[in-house]
C-alpha cells in the first residue's frame, strides 16, 4: 500500500497525471479508514494508594560506592 501511495503522489503531483492523484487520494483514504484510532493497551495493573508509576528510558543511577 505504501508503494502505491508513494508512486501515485510522485506521478500525480510531480508528473501532473490526474489519474495518479486520484489513486493516491484513494490509497490515503483506505489507510485512514483501516485505522481504528484506538491505542493498544500493552500493560495494565491496578495501583494501590501510595504507589506510583515511573516511566524512564535512562539507566538507574548507582549509589556512590555501590556496584
Amino acid at each position: 500500500m505504501s508503494y502505491l501511495t508513494r508512486n501515485a503522489w510522485r506521478r500525480g503531483l510531480i508528473g501532473g497525471n490526474r489519474v495518479w492523484v486520484v489513486a493516491g487520494a484513494a490509497a490515503v483514504l483506505v489507510r485512514l479508514v483501516r485505522r481504528d484510532g484506538r491505542a493498544r493497551v500493552v500493560f495494565r495493573e491496578e495501583l494501590q494508594p501510595g504507589e506510583a508509576v515511573v516511566i524512564s528510558h535512562l539507566a538507574p543511577e548507582t549509589p556512590p560506592g555501590g556496584s
